[in-house]
């Protein structure tokens, strides 16, 4: 495995939310996307559509999740084919507006939740991966779910700082293990006014993984930057563009 980390101040990251009026996570998310498609572009090729990440972490419509809410596991198709980085955030703010709408629907039917947290705690990694390479081997993972490109995860924390053995914590990475089939991992973590991010891939299949976590840290910038362009009621925003988006058009009802 290879491993490359970073961190991005906390206040640019509001910022961006509150110039364009998405979430913290679409910010993550968009983040990440221009990150991937600038390692796309050096490494590799853009691919026309999106790609297919998975997203173990709740998704809410205006705030960020908390450590210790239930537990949600969605696939998210992430704009790299887009080179507009509002556009792309818009993109995503529609994406997760429908995976809340559907996460919502699937709570009501559900008799029972299953909290991030103590799921984690009660989980060895021995026993995980295990679980997965059954899961893998059975044959179950081509009949439910096409394979992940990827992950991303975001474990928003406590706004104080940190401190360990009476230590001020500088730094708080976590490294997701890879799934059968998925070579990369990508994990924030927030931290006092700092956000840390965390890469994770097979070197095999991701070379050059320190350019995808420096990439998120210059995405926020350029998000930053485009904020200051546009700030909070004037010009595009999330909202206003999520309603002229294709994905979000209104369909026939024998469609």
């Amino acid at each position: 495995r290879a491993v490359a980390f970073a961190s991005i101040p906390w206040a640019d990251v509001k910022a961006v939310s509150n110039a364009f009026g998405g979430s913290i996570t679409n910010v993550v998310l968009a983040a990440c996307t221009l990150s991937l498609r600038a390692w796309l572009q050096r490494h590799a090729t853009v691919p026309d559509d999106p790609l297919l990440m998975r997203i173990p972490f709740e998704l809410p419509a205006t705030n960020p999740a908390r450590v210790g809410r239930s537990l949600t596991v969605g696939r998210l198709r992430v704009p790299v084919h887009l080179d507009d980085p509002v556009q792309g955030l818009a993109n995503l703010h529609t994406a997760t507006e429908r995976l809340n709408a559907i996460r919502g629907r699937s709570n009501e039917n559900a008799s029972s939740t299953v909290d991030l947290a103590t799921m984690v705690s009660l989980t060895p990694p021995s026993v995980a991966r295990l679980g997965m390479r059954v899961y893998t081997r059975s044959g179950l993972r081509r009949q439910l779910k096409p394979i992940c490109h990827g992950s991303v995860s975001y474990v928003p924390s406590a706004s104080s700082l940190a401190y360990c053995a009476g230590a001020k914590v500088v730094g708080m990475h976590t490294v997701t293990p890879l799934a059968d089939g998925s070579g990369l991992g990508i994990a924030l973590t927030s931290r006092g006014d700092e956000l840390d991010v965390s890469v994770c891939a097979c070197p095999d299949n991701v070379p050059a993984v320190d350019e995808i976590a420096t990439g998120i840290v210059h995405s926020v910038d350029v998000l930053a930057a485009a904020a200051l362009e546009t700030p909070r009621g004037q010009g595009r925003s999330v909202v206003t563009e999520m309603t002229s988006h294709p994905a979000n058009r209104s369909r026939s009802p024998g469609r």
